[in-house]
């Protein structure tokens, strides 16, 4: 029996392929299981061996109370990372946006006393580009 030969992927396939793996988000990483949960779930079938299953109801009730705390306190800390994250931006973004503005007046001086109109306009050519770049980079 002959050997089936692939042909070789197409441009747009591999394009297509890349551009959907550099456009979707990357997949999140499972959560990591809370000790404490863990060890109340331990504790509630070792209590229901014990107390047989006329407790099952209290028991379940007991150990959903658990996992809705932990699942807040996990909540919780994914927004205050966020927000974190958040304010940390948008303090690098209004940072770069002072730098620029700050440096444009005595480049511009310096620029039009040296090269005139023309350097004025190679400055603030480079000052756009450097926003355009600090925006794409904030943005991603």
């Amino acid at each position: 029996m002959a050997a089936h030969r692939r042909s070789p992927p197409r441009l747009g396939e591999v394009v297509r392929t890349l551009v959907t793996a550099l456009t979707q988000p990357p997949p999140h990483p499972p959560v990591p299981t809370d000790p404490g949960l863990r060890e109340e779930l331990r504790i509630t079938l070792a209590s229901r061996k014990e107390l047989g299953p006329d407790y099952d109801h209290e028991l379940v009730d007991h150990f959903l109370r658990q996992m809705n705390q932990a699942i807040e306190r996990r909540v919780e800390e994914l927004w205050r990372e966020r927000e974190r994250r958040r304010r940390r931006a948008a303090l690098g973004k209004g940072l770069t946006l002072t730098f620029v503005l700050l440096a444009a007046i005595p480049l511009t001086a310096a620029a039009g006393l040296t090269a005139g109109t023309q350097g004025i306009a190679v400055v603030w050519i480079g000052l756009v580009v450097v926003l355009l770049i600090s925006g794409l980079l904030w943005r991603a």
